[in-house]
């Protein structure tokens, strides 16, 4: 009949009109909230594209027989991890990513040959802030007893074993008084053909670049040569055809190479988020490594090889935070062993060609462990990819110069040598690695003098795997080497540490040779 005083339709009236005016106060807000959005994502976008030349990457190579997959000769390298750095630099006409080789050879200049993997090559940075030109500039300033030439001979995802070639070929001909061989956390893995087929997807016995593996009498290794048609073998290895791509794939795959802001945003979450960008890619880099192990035990022509025995993986250690463990699975032995044997290939061309054999071990080789730690029931050992790669050289009198004992020595926090979000050195890092370098030449300037060069006949140990658990017996990294004392500032936890490892060495599917370059270690 009627409601209350006041709820006439005087008053049904009033409150429509106070709920319209809500309603247009709260599409109003969302309105400019969405706006706000809008333009912050615009204004990003609009930043990026004019701060930095390129969206993606692009790195033209070609496939040399005699060396493997290296740069095409005087084309323009633009790359980018997407967040941290956007480089563009030129290959030479050797196909490496460094300054035309020197021609000439004034009276008293000592000569250095710099080879490496991806931290040499360092495409990272522009070529002036690269270790081997800040050494040749500092040098020259500084060790005023000779000039100095640097040259440097590297390509992306090789070991020692691979860059051989890179001696061979390109800097025996130059006749370097001084070979610097620089070592990092994934070489010993990529010395191995089989651990390097996982982590790429070629065949063992068919691969891109040089290697060797044990011969059948145990003893003696033997030679796997470079194969002009290892991508046809690759079929064996074909990576898994990717399942039915969802909405958020197929949105992502349209927004990576169009939004420079949307790209940023999901490298930069890749890392600090995995979990979430997990759902926006085919498959991890965990995931193609096991599927390619599983296929490499399935191989004829393989089968036999030491390969999954002992390593549980993906429910283990990755390929290169293994070589922290006390104990090694038999394939990460025989990598070891594969490692030593290259070496011995650079000490026997020391002596035949008369030059001086050093090596660089990176700080990446010293993740931090308390005693005690155990990492998928696996016993973690303190510096223990160091200790392993100090014993290789000490065993071949090869001097080895510490880059984390000298970072530490200086007071320089490694971890301020590289990037955020990419594990490759920085400017900051490649003159670190120069520093340490110009103390070993100023406290030996005998490796620029006359004498023979230093270096051992071949020897094989067969117990040079295992490592203490308890971090004892460590070698030395050479003479003046120090163990730093381990402080909570440095000691990184189990689970950090793997998760470190397993993200600087990530390697994705390989279709073409393009793609075979630089790995993108956006803790990648």
């Amino acid at each position: 009949m009627g409601g209350p005083p006041g709820t006439g339709a005087g008053g049904g009236r009033g409150a429509g009109t106070g709920w319209g005016c809500r309603c247009r106060a709260g599409a109003l807000g969302v309105g400019l909230a969405l706006t706000t959005v809008a333009l912050f994502l615009a204004g990003g976008e609009v930043y990026l594209r004019l701060r930095h030349p390129f969206l993606e990457a692009s790195v033209p190579t070609r496939f040399d027989p005699r060396a493997g997959i290296l740069f095409e000769p005087g084309t323009t390298i633009r790359w980018t991890n997407s967040v941290d750095y956007w480089t563009t630099s030129r290959a030479n006409a050797l196909g490496f990513a460094d300054r035309e080789p020197p021609t000439t050879r004034p009276a008293g200049t000592c000569r250095v040959a710099v080879i490496g993997d991806s931290f040499v090559e360092a495409i990272q940075v522009p070529i002036e802030q690269k270790l081997h030109v800040v050494f040749e500039r500092e040098a020259n300033r500084r060790l005023a007893a000779h000039r100095w030439q640097a040259v440097a001979f590297a390509r992306s995802g090789t070991g020692q074993a691979n860059q051989l070639a890179f001696y061979d070929v390109f800097a025996r001909p130059l006749r370097p008084d001084v070979v610097v061989l620089v070592v990092v956390r994934n070489d010993l893995a990529d010395n191995s053909p089989l651990l390097a087929s996982v982590r790429n997807g070629w065949h063992p016995l068919h691969p891109p670049y040089r290697f060797f593996i044990r011969a059948a009498d145990g003893r003696h290794f033997t030679e796997i040569p470079i194969d002009e048609q290892w991508l046809r073998y690759r079929v064996a290895l074909a990576d898994p055809p990717p399942p039915p791509a969802s909405t958020a794939q197929t949105l992502h795959a349209a927004l990576m190479p169009a939004s420079a802001f949307y790209r940023w945003t999901f490298k930069y979450a890749q890392v600090r988020h995995p979990a979430l960008a997990r759902h926006l890619v085919p498959f991890t880099p965990d995931e193609l490594s096991a599927f390619r192990l599983a296929a490499l035990d399935r191989l004829d022509d393989v089968a036999g090889r030491p390969l999954a025995e002992g390593w549980r993986y993906p429910d283990d250690l990755n390929m290169d935070a293994m070589f922290y463990a006390a104990a090694l699975p038999p394939v990460f032995e025989e990598a070891l062993a594969e490692t030593g044997h290259a070496l011995d290939e650079f000490v026997q061309r020391s002596h035949r060609d008369g030059f001086h054999l050093v090596a660089l071990a990176s700080d990446g080789l010293s993740l931090r462990y308390r005693p005690g730690t155990v990492a998928y029931g696996r016993a973690m050992v303190d510096r223990g990819y160091f200790q392993r790669v100090a014993r290789l050289m000490a065993e071949r009198s090869i001097p080895l110069v510490d880059l984390y004992e000298s970072m530490t020595a200086r007071g320089l926090d490694p971890a301020r040598a590289h990037f955020e979000l990419d594990a490759h050195w920085n400017s900051a890092g490649h003159a670190a690695a120069s520093e340490a370098l110009l103390d070993y030449f100023a406290h030996h300037p005998e490796v620029c003098g006359p004498g023979a060069p230093p270096g051992v006949s071949s020897r094989h140990r067969r117990d040079g795997g295992r490592l203490p658990a308890d971090g004892g017996d460590r070698i030395s990294g050479g003479e003046g080497a120090a163990e730093a004392p381990v402080s909570d500032d440095v000691v990184t936890s189990a689970q950090e540490s793997v998760a470190l490892a397993a993200s600087q060495h990530q390697a994705g599917p390989v279709s073409d040779l393009s793609a075979i370059t630089a790995q993108t270690i956006a803790l990648t």
